[in-house]
């Protein structure tokens, strides 16, 4: 159940990592000062959503309206403005790349001078923490089973499990990289006894 659970989250982090690398490609694509909206929902008929590629972030953006939160019909915009003081007018954080801005948005209804409240929600988060979160597990996990098929294949083959060399004529030490042979059945034993049992 273990070793299901770890292969699960390897190829999760695989994937996460893999969808990284494109969004940050994709960034890179569009110039130092354009940002792509590759995915685009909406939850609700008020909550848009949104996945912002820049070159060195990415964020999800969201677009909250406030179906209650209406102007005086037929204020002017310098009138608008002055309604909105009454609302929160948001926040900002940002510390290492990583960014959380609230931002209040005023839109207007199209069929006359009304207009509405609405806040913006921006969460970025560098390409490069994203990377270190997702790869060293599926690249751990890839270096141990190159390492444990490469001592199987060394077993079987009577090779050096660390560089693969034929150890049949070798005794005592791997004259390719210097790995002690430590296991009697490696190197030259195994070629002592195949001779002695040869009939020529």
């Amino acid at each position: 159940m273990r070793r299901l659970l770890l292969n699960l989250l390897t190829l999760l982090s695989l994937l996460l990592c893999i969808a990284a690398l494109g969004l940050w490609a994709l960034g890179l694509s569009a110039g130092p000062n354009v940002a792509n909206l590759p995915v685009t929902w909406s939850t609700t008929r008020s909550d848009h959503w949104a996945i912002v590629t820049a070159p060195h972030q990415v964020a999800v953006h969201h677009v909250h309206e406030d179906p209650t939160a209406f102007s005086p019909a037929g204020a002017t915009p310098e009138a608008a403005a002055a309604w909105t003081q009454q609302f929160d007018q948001g926040s900002r954080r940002e510390l290492l790349g990583f960014l959380r801005e609230r931002r209040l948005n005023l839109g207007q209804i199209k069929n006359g001078r009304t207009y509405y409240a609405g806040w913006e929600t921006w969460t970025a988060v560098p390409y490069a923490s994203l990377l270190l979160a997702t790869a060293p597990l599926p690249v751990l996990r890839a270096v141990r089973y190159r390492r444990r098929r490469q001592r199987r294949r060394a077993a079987e083959g009577n090779r050096c499990p660390t560089c693969g060399y034929d150890l049949r004529a070798s005794t005592g030490r791997c004259p390719e990289c210097g790995t002690t042979i430590g296991d009697p059945s490696l190197a030259g034993g195994l070629a002592r006894r195949s001779a002695a049992q040869d009939p020529t």
